[in-house]
């Protein structure tokens, strides 16, 4: 089977901290970021899918403005803010309740439209698509969640570089599970995890012994950021957490519809 730059992206992230597919999601959201605000910032169809969204998610907003803000992120947010804007402006002067009965009780008590009517208006600052960012990250988990599968097992496959990385997380491992059926590679990784995940039960451990008087003049090891390590095993990584590079991995920035 041939393999890919993603296949190489990932054979390395297996040598380093962390679940591997966050670290490499983490990365292509990074090279998105990077693409939008110095080549893409007057691109119309990104600002039309950053519109709809009415800009980012939470922890992608934050991700444009993390080396500074760039003239690229301020013109990105001027215009999110003025189509945020012109949405709540569609909120006055909305359409009046139809009956007279029902008009009239509105002016009785200085309602300009019904309760029902500000319903409608304030649908129009709902996001009428997901936080782009957020799809470039899922279309990378996609890839190298099927790299993984593909070349887990097999002469020259990750299994090794597997069992000696600190593995998935689990909502990744939940994922990789999900989309296979072939009972060898889920036994492979299934024992490789357990190994993994031992071998940090047992730091957590060992970081717990030496907080006992008798045993806390011990040097620190490998159990050094157990705990960190655990959560990041059970939930991913860090809120807002950056993982740039020289040569980022090579992603598509975005799917683009085919005729």
């Amino acid at each position: 089977m041939a393999r890919t730059m993603t296949f190489y992206d990932l054979h390395d992230a297996l040598a380093l901290a962390g679940c591997p597919v966050c670290r490499l999601v983490a990365r292509a959201v990074e090279r998105y970021v990077g693409a939008l605000l110095w080549e893409m910032v007057n691109d119309p169809e990104s600002r039309r899918d950053i519109r709809q969204a009415h800009g980012f998610c939470s922890n992608h907003a934050w991700a444009l403005v993390r080396d500074g803000p760039s003239l690229g992120a301020v013109i990105i947010m001027h215009d999110v803010m003025q189509h945020t804007l012109r949405a709540t402006r569609m909120l006055q002067g909305g359409p009046q309740p139809r009956s007279i009965a029902a008009r009239l009780y509105s002016q009785l008590r200085g309602q300009t439209h019904s309760p029902g009517d500000m319903a409608v208006g304030s649908g129009q600052l709902k996001p009428r698509s997901r936080c782009p960012a957020c799809g470039q990250a899922e279309i990378a988990e996609e890839m190298c969640v099927s790299i993984l599968l593909d070349h887990l097992v097999g002469d020259d496959g990750l299994l090794a570089r597997y069992q000696a990385s600190e593995g998935l997380c689990l909502p990744h491992f939940r994922q990789v599970l999900g989309r296979t059926t072939d009972a060898p590679a889920i036994d492979s990784l299934v024992q490789a995890q357990q190994v993994i995940w031992t071998r940090l039960v047992d730091h957590l451990g060992e970081c717990i012994r030496k907080c006992d008087y008798r045993f806390s003049d011990e040097p620190r090891g490998d159990e050094r950021g157990a705990c960190a390590r655990a959560i990041a095993a059970l939930v991913g990584p860090r809120p807002g957490h950056s993982d740039k590079e020289a040569n980022p991995v090579g992603f598509p920035i975005r799917e683009r519809a085919t005729n």
